[in-house]
């Protein structure tokens, strides 16, 4: 056989090898698209006692064991609930993540003034913190030592315009509903120093 014969059907077996190759990889994608499930993702962070909006959601497709039911189909109309836990962009919604009754929800938020020497660079909407209260000398008399008030409270609202004159900032913080009173008397009596939370 001459080396063009051979150069020849070479060639072809790579041809019908190639497009075999490309039924194969479309069919798998077929049967794959024909078991995923429409479910719904976070479009941004969210934040327990955050009320679900549509802006807050989208739908992707992705494969599921049969009777999964930890997430939220994409039929199922969420828009009013209520977080109860942090949610990650991008993150598939858990069905435990989300709740319709107000009366089960333990957190509640409270608009704080803090120093911008007192809280992290670069915090964002979402982070999960800790609040300390550190005794000030010009609120109080009686300066204690730097103590642990808070701990697993997330950031909701951020406003820095104040920071900028060289005021404090503004901070919207949710935390258990039986943390209000003591964060509030600690505003009283010195400064409260946010620390971001790690793991």
């Amino acid at each position: 056989m001459s080396n063009y014969k051979k150069r020849s059907r070479a060639r072809l077996i790579t041809a019908v090898a190639l497009i075999a190759a490309s039924f194969c990889s479309a069919f798998v994608l077929s049967f794959i698209a024909n078991r995923s499930t429409p479910v719904l993702s976070a479009r941004a962070t969210l934040i327990p006692g955050h009320t679900v909006v549509e802006s807050d959601i989208s739908s992707v497709r992705v494969a599921l064991p049969d009777g999964y039911s930890h997430y939220f189909i994409n039929d199922r109309n969420i828009i009013g609930g209520i977080v109860t836990r942090t949610i990650a962009a991008g993150e598939l919604i858990p069905s435990a993540a989300i709740t319709f009754s107000e009366s089960s929800l333990s957190s509640t938020t409270v608009p704080i003034s803090v120093h911008g020497y007192d809280i992290p660079l670069n915090i964002v909407l979402g982070e999960k913190i800790s609040l300390y209260h550190v005794g000030d000398p010009k609120v109080s008399s009686d300066v204690t030592p730097a103590s642990l008030l808070i701990r697993g409270a997330y950031i909701v609202g951020i406003n820095s315009k104040g920071e900028n004159l060289g005021g404090d900032i503004s901070l919207t913080v949710s935390i258990d509903s039986m943390q209000v009173s003591a964060l509030i008397d600690a505003t009283s009596s010195g400064r409260i120093v946010v620390v971001r939370a790690h793991g």
